[in-house]
Order: structure tokens, then C-alpha cells, then sequence
């Protein structure tokens, strides 16, 4: 989302799927997520340096004046019945 790059997110990325047939023997991820058929899956990667530039940028965010509208904006887009948030790091040593 911009509002994450606008408070110093490193890049952010939004997904729709293409193609999210099982494959190589593994599982459907729609049927994983029990996703119905009147949905769509859509993932949004956001990259930041570490967990403190993670913390720090949505600490920037949660300060944002027009957070409570954009969030009620978000919701009316939204007609599934979850949002998941996580939290990954890199398996390759960054330099």
C-alpha cells in the first residue's frame, strides 16, 4: 500500500493470482484456504529491512491522520471473510 511506502517501507507489492491450479503434486491453494468459488485471493508483500524498520514504518502509519478513513475505505473493497497478516524473513543472508 502507499500509505506503508509513503512512512519508509522499502517496496510493496500486490498479487493476484494467475493461475492457482494444483501443481507438482501439491495442493490447490484456494481449497487450502477454503477459498469460495466467488472469491479471490489477492497477497501484498511488503518489504522492509529488519523487524525494528517494520515496526518503526507502522508506527509512522499508525500515526497517520487519515488512517481510520483509508482503513474503512479498505474494508468496502473487501468482501472476503479474512485478512491475514504474517511475518517472514529471508532465508539468504542479506549484505
Amino acid at each position: 500500500m502507499k500509505l506503508f511506502e509513503d512512512a519508509g517501507c522499502l517496496s510493496d507489492e500486490l498479487l493476484r493470482p494467475k493461475d492457482m491450479t494444483a501443481k507438482f503434486g501439491g495442493a490447490s491453494l484456494p481449497s487450502a484456504v477454503e477459498l469460495a468459488s466467488d472469491e479471490e485471493l489477492w497477497i501484498e508483500i511488503a518489504k522492509f529491512k529488519d523487524a525494528s524498520h517494520m515496526k518503526d514504518v507502522h508506527s509512522q502509519v499508525a500515526k497517520n491522520p487519515d488512517l481510520e478513513k483509508l482503513h474503512s475505505r479498505f474494508d468496502l473493497l473487501i468482501s472476503g471473510k479474512e485478512v491475514y497478516h504474517a511475518e517472514f524473513e529471508s532465508l539468504r543472508p542479506q549484505p
